[in-house]
């Protein structure tokens, strides 16, 4: 089995009233979340959600066309992506 593909759904929940977060100095007006998909070859598609995931498209290649079950190899690749970037760990929840 092989990935053909890593798709992602930004999703906003607009807040209101707004959520006035003990931590924030300001009401949060919305929240923000993607929906990560990994395809396969074989039809079988994993689901993971959770922070935006912003610049993954620069670490995509490093996924498509390898073995989704070979979770420690994408966990070293997910940490050296995620210290460049943004963190990428919704993508581990889906593979």
């Amino acid at each position: 089995m092989k990935i053909t593909d890593i798709t992602l759904d930004r999703l906003r929940l607009e807040l209101d009233p707004p959520f006035r977060a003990a931590w924030a100095p300001e009401p949060r007006r919305h929240f923000d979340a993607t929906i990560v998909r990994v395809h396969t070859d074989e039809g079988i598609t994993g689901i993971g959600s959770g922070d935006l995931m912003d610049g993954f498209d620069t670490y995509k290649h490093l996924f498509v066309g390898e073995d989704p079950l070979d979770i420690t190899r994408h966990g070293r690749a997910i940490e050296t992506a995620s210290f460049h970037g943004a963190p990428y760990w919704p993508l581990k929840a889906a593979l």
